[in-house]
């Protein structure tokens, strides 16, 4: 746990710039520096209230050192990437537990805060993805963990942190297991209320506009999206001093509206299939399905960003480093995609020059397609994915928890495995 703190404060410490926090965030934390609550129902955060109030401590440290915006960011950087860290642990400790290799233990706890995706959040500003993203995950591992007061507690946290995390709620609670679900949906339901009411209340104008900013609605279509080839092309002029001529994709307002709702509807569709076949699984498949839900987050908002992948990504790591037996391969292939998609050198408008979208959007498509179809194929193509974590369960407790997982009564054991 030392090297991984001492690499989250060199990440933290690294990036220079606040990014998007400067106009979403910064305004609202700087009220709450002052004391001024009203202000900061007035300037509320784009996203939830939690992505404030969990780095307000570091935040308050950074102000009465002296410090300016980029410190406040720097220091409020440190608990998303903790969270992060400490998922990690957790994981390795379950993965030393059922016989992973040392090196597949090294790899897991490296890749999630050392990836493409990880330093792009930070660097535009988003390290509330990453702690919604380690909140999550935490949630689902006390789930499948029989604790359902600490899944609901994470998951009323993750909730009240950033809207995406709606996608993973239900998939949480079906994994607490029969006659726990009830519980951890209360506690979940408690926490994300009090986070958010009291914004919608304070300011329901201000609210109404963030929801719909997380909503959609811009006419953009991203280059890493499954809209961009349908997407009609438009010249713009950009408001830069020389008033630069850009091509852009555009898709009308009511496509680019709906599609986020959309990638909530799906996501239903497939947690429904995934319970449905749950006997032919584990609990720990959770992670799995998570995954997959979160890639197609991604390949269907025509906004999406790279950073947009980091929970796609840290969900991935987490069920290959439970469910697959020595390093997590698809994991560090998705890593390297993600890489060459956004940062690659052979792949940037330097290189490609007019080709970079087109070139880009097809490279990105197929191997996040591909990616996609496997993750779908290994949990809902009748076939069960034995790994680390199954394949070295003692046969009763594996019974135990396959009974849990399809509602039938559970025992104490569960508490031991996954």
């Amino acid at each position: 746990m030392t090297l991984a703190f001492a690499a989250v404060a060199v990440i933290a410490f690294s990036t220079t710039s606040t990014g998007d926090y400067s106009y979403q965030v910064a305004p609202a934390m700087d009220a709450l520096l002052r004391g001024n609550v009203g202000e900061f129902f007035r300037v509320q955060p784009v996203y939830g209230g939690f992505a404030v109030l969990g780095r307000l401590p570091f935040a308050a440290a950074a102000r009465l050192g002296g410090g300016g915006e980029l410190l406040v960011y720097q220091l409020g950087v440190l608990p998303c990437l903790v969270a992060l860290a400490l998922i990690g642990y957790a994981l390795t400790r379950i993965m030393r537990r059922y016989g992973q290799a040392a090196g597949a233990q090294a790899v897991v706890g490296v890749l999630l805060l050392l990836n493409p995706v990880t330093i792009a959040a930070i660097r535009r500003g988003h390290p509330e993805e990453l702690l919604t993203a380690a909140l999550v995950v935490g949630a689902t591992l006390a789930a499948i963990r029989s604790r359902p007061s600490l899944a609901g507690v994470l998951l009323g946290l993750a909730l009240g942190t950033k809207q995406w995390a709606l996608i993973g709620a239900i998939p949480i609670l079906l994994a607490c297991g029969s006659g726990r679900r009830m519980r951890a949906a209360l506690i979940a339901g408690v926490i994300a209320a009090a986070l958010v009411v009291p914004m919608a209340m304070a300011d329901s104008g201000r609210f109404v506009t963030n929801t719909r900013a997380a909503q959609g609605g811009g006419a953009h279509a991203s280059r890493l999206s499954l809209w961009w080839p349908v997407a009609s092309t438009e010249q713009v002029k950009s408001n830069t001093p020389g008033g630069e001529v850009l091509t852009v994709r555009k898709l009308s307002r009511t496509w680019t509206f709906v599609a986020r709702p959309v990638a909530v509807i799906v996501a239903l569709m497939l947690t429904l299939v995934f319970w449905r076949r749950r006997r032919g699984l584990l609990p720990a498949d959770t992670l799995g399905l998570l995954a997959l839900l979160l890639l197609l987050r991604c390949l269907l908002d025509p906004l999406d960003n790279d950073y947009y992948h980091a929970p796609f990504l840290i969900c991935l790591i987490a069920w290959e480093g439970l469910r697959v037996r020595g390093l997590p391969v698809l994991s560090l292939v998705a890593a390297a995609g993600l890489w060459a998609t956004i940062s690659s050198p052979w792949l940037s408008p330097a290189a490609l020059g007019d080709q970079f979208y087109l070139v880009n959007n097809l490279f990105y498509l197929s191997w996040a397609l591909l990616l996609g179809g496997w993750l779908a194929l290994s949990l809902f193509g009748g076939r069960s994915t034995e790994g680390a974590a199954g394949s070295r369960l003692p046969a009763t407790l594996r019974s135990t928890l396959t009974r849990a997982w399809i509602g039938e009564p559970q025992s104490s054991a569960l508490q031991q495995g996954l």
